[in-house]
């Protein structure tokens, strides 16, 4: 596959976008970044048909309540979940190493958030991650 330059196709306060322009479409990837604002997950889920976004331990702190915003904006069909280890473990872990044993608290906060069951966000978070890594 040839990569072309990047080019700049999305800007937001603090954070220039960019997107590969490959010679064919991209059939599937993951973008990683601190995203906080629910219309700018709407415009890159718009913009890039095959994006997920992952949730970290983020999402269960008391103060989260933007990137819980853009929990309720991201279809379930769309959501990953990480660790981001060994940093952000979610509440009440907070300030300790982060580990994969903490993702069902991730995916509880996220049920809670969408009002969906942990088990429907496990489900899903396995079919895109299979999806997106290709395993």
């Amino acid at each position: 596959m040839q990569v072309d330059p990047i080019k700049p196709t999305l800007k937001a306060p603090g954070i220039k976008l960019l997107k590969l322009t490959y010679d064919k479409p991209l059939s599937n990837f993951a973008f990683k970044f601190k995203l906080r604002r629910y219309t700018l997950a709407a415009r890159l889920l718009e913009h890039f048909p095959n994006l997920c976004i992952g949730f970290t331990g983020i999402v269960t702190f008391k103060n989260a309540a933007d990137v819980q915003a853009v929990v309720r904006a991201v279809p379930l069909e769309r959501i990953l979940l990480e660790t981001d280890g060994p940093y952000l473990a979610p509440a009440p872990h907070r300030g300790k190493p982060a580990h994969p044993g903490h993702v069902p608290l991730i995916a509880r906060k996220i049920a809670e958030v969408k009002g969906v069951t942990p088990q429907a966000v496990f489900a899903a978070a396995r079919d895109n991650t299979r999806r997106i890594y290709g395993v």
